[in-house]
């Protein structure tokens, strides 16, 4: 999978850690290259770096399942921007959407 930047794969990494309910957590981060490990200690750890052979940055190593770490209310990687881009998505794809909870 690739990126145009590091900023792109930060943006995504957040949406799957949303979607997803995993606590990811950012290792190691500059321009170039970018480790997310998942914040309860299982085995999961995805490296994004520069390619030569194209444009922008790419999933260099991707390791792990998770394993029982999913915990919805301890999810702190997942900021207000995360959870509006991810609303927005699902609005525009479907604009009869409703969002769980919300139903007052």
């Amino acid at each position: 999978m690739t990126f145009k930047d590091i900023a792109e794969a930060r943006r995504y990494i957040s949406l799957h850690s949303f979607a997803n309910d995993y606590n990811l957590t950012i290792k190691k981060s500059d321009r170039k290259r970018l480790r997310v490990v998942c914040k309860d200690k299982c085995s999961f750890v995805c490296l994004i770096s520069d390619d030569k052979h194209v444009a922008g940055v790419r999933v260099k190593t991707l390791k792990g399942e998770h394993n029982k770490c999913k915990d919805p209310c301890g999810n702190y990687k997942v900021s207000a921007t995360t959870i509006a881009f991810y609303v927005k998505e699902k609005l525009q794809a479907n604009p009869k959407y409703k969002i769980k909870g919300n139903e007052s």
